[in-house]
């Protein structure tokens, strides 16, 4: 329910941002979520593709300002290398970094120009880790500090999500949840059932 924000750099430009997810879901609903907000959103599935459109983007003069990366792809052949260019492409050009963290490797520490978000990823953490590195704030107001969005005053009818939750007892509690908001609701026990049936459609 995050609020568009109102992102742009030097002469205007609005934000770009890239995200390098291995997930193609994951990828897809960060690009997703960041378009909606206003902002120029890429992606990349690997080390080897985020290298050549960082690079790309320097040469272009046009730097992204905020780069969403895995951490785990630190692990691939590559993702040394990549690690090397988001450094470089931070002191060079300000870049600030939203690393997703799931565990492995250990905790990073925090600082001006970087945010840690856990898995499973939530859309609202990651709107409130875009203000605080943009130094800006939504339209219409901050953000509540450590809590979601207000929920906005739209026409929900016909609305059909798409829950991943395996769990019996946590789908009837989602379901009763999204049931008072007048939103349908349909489950996928696992990541690959959920593609097959975003693929199909008839989620809004």
């Amino acid at each position: 329910a995050a609020r568009p924000l109102a992102a742009k750099a030097a002469g205007g430009i609005v934000v770009r941002v890239l995200a390098v997810v291995e997930s193609d879901l994951e990828r897809k609903v960060i690009e997703s979520s960041l378009r909606g907000w206003g902002l120029r959103a890429e992606g990349a599935a690997d080390a080897e593709d985020a290298f050549r459109q960082i690079m790309g983007a320097c040469a272009q003069n046009d730097p992204f300002r905020v780069i969403v990366v895995d951490r785990s792809l630190g692990g691939h052949a590559r993702g040394k290398t990549l690690f090397n260019a988001i450094e470089m492409d931070q002191r060079a050009n300000g870049t600030r970094i939203v690393w997703l963290e799931d565990g492995v490797g250990g905790p990073m520490d925090e600082g001006e120009n970087m945010v840690v978000l856990s898995r499973p990823l939530d859309i609202g953490g990651l709107h409130r880790a875009m203000e605080k590195l943009l130094g800006i704030a939504a339209k219409g107001g901050h953000l509540p500090e450590g809590g979601p969005a207000a929920a906005p005053r739209v026409n929900r009818q016909g609305a059909v999500v798409l829950a991943i939750e395996p769990e019996m007892v946590s789908q009837m509690v989602l379901k009763a949840f999204l049931d008072k908001l007048g939103v349908g609701c349909k489950f996928a026990e696992s990541k690959e059932e959920a593609e097959r049936m975003l693929i199909g459609g008839g989620f809004h």
